[in-house]
């Protein structure tokens, strides 16, 4: 939504990831909301603190999702249904990249969505621990091509 606390998780920890697997040069990780209410803002200190917790440190900085990401990017991946209609409704049919739900390969889903923590209905440290696995199930998808 204002890429304050979900996707600003699931880059910084996407990235960790592709760090320590000595990956770094060959991917890109950004990430961006659909408003721009938070647009320069850092990401929500709540989730800062679960980052912390965890041993990671989130440096992201809000920005608005632009239609060129879809073909700056070979992946896009959104949090919710109304995050990926969105997307799609910006980027109508210029898109080279695969758009999709992030929980995409999550066997273990009870929804497709990561819920949004900013108002209390999920616990940050729950959308921690589904941003942690889907983002080793997405890497180990993207190496192998299966997506």
């Amino acid at each position: 939504m204002g890429n304050i606390c979900r996707s600003p998780m699931a880059h910084t920890f996407m990235e960790k990831l592709i760090a320590d697997k000595g990956l770094s040069q060959s991917y890109h990780i950004d990430s961006a909301g659909m408003g721009s209410w938070h647009e320069g803002q850092p990401a929500n200190t709540r989730m800062q603190e679960t980052a912390g917790k965890h041993g990671l440190s989130i440096r992201h900085k809000a920005q608005t999702f632009k239609a060129s990401f879809a073909t700056e990017f070979d992946y896009i991946f959104a949090m919710d249904q109304s995050n990926l209609e969105d997307i799609h409704r910006v980027v109508g049919e210029k898109s080279t990249a695969k758009i999709m739900l992030f929980r995409v390969v999550d066997t273990q889903k009870d929804s497709e969505e990561v819920p949004d923590p900013f108002y209390g209905a999920a616990g940050f440290e729950t959308v921690y621990t589904l941003i942690e696995r889907n983002c080793r199930l997405l890497l180990a998808a993207i190496a192998t091509n299966k997506l």
